[in-house]
């Protein structure tokens, strides 16, 4: 849940009549996009370094403009959900609050503020 940090948020708004076509969507991503470019990758890095391949494959080009740059697209790509993650964490703890009248205060402008302020600190 940590990739995916708005997928319970996502699941709870989805219709009934829609559940079968992202199930369809999620098992086209995973088994003929990812997995195969997983696979790729692994395959790849192997292939060039042998069996001293890193768990990160990016990590063993060194000197190279390519992988530099997709180490800093994966870098700010991660950054960039962090901010994803702290709106969903701020939710839950607000959706736990037991007062409804400080719930309602947590989900004004100001409440969300300090709330993702508590959250990321």
């Amino acid at each position: 849940l940590l990739c995916h940090t708005g997928i319970l948020q996502l699941d709870a708004e989805l219709r009934p009549e829609d559940r079968p076509f992202i199930g369809a969507a999620i098992g086209t991503v995973i088994l003929r996009i990812a997995f195969p470019a997983y696979a790729i990758v692994g395959a790849g890095g192997h292939w060039l370094h042998g069996p001293g391949v890193s768990g990160n494959v990016l990590a063993d080009f060194h000197q190279d403009f390519w992988m530099a740059a997709a180490s800093l697209v994966l870098g700010l790509m991660s950054m960039a959900k962090m901010a994803n993650a702290a709106l969903t964490l701020r939710e839950a703890l607000t959706a736990s609050v037991p007062s409804p009248h400080l719930r309602r205060r947590l989900r004004a402008p100001a409440g969300r503020a300090l709330a993702a302020a508590a959250v990321l600190a």
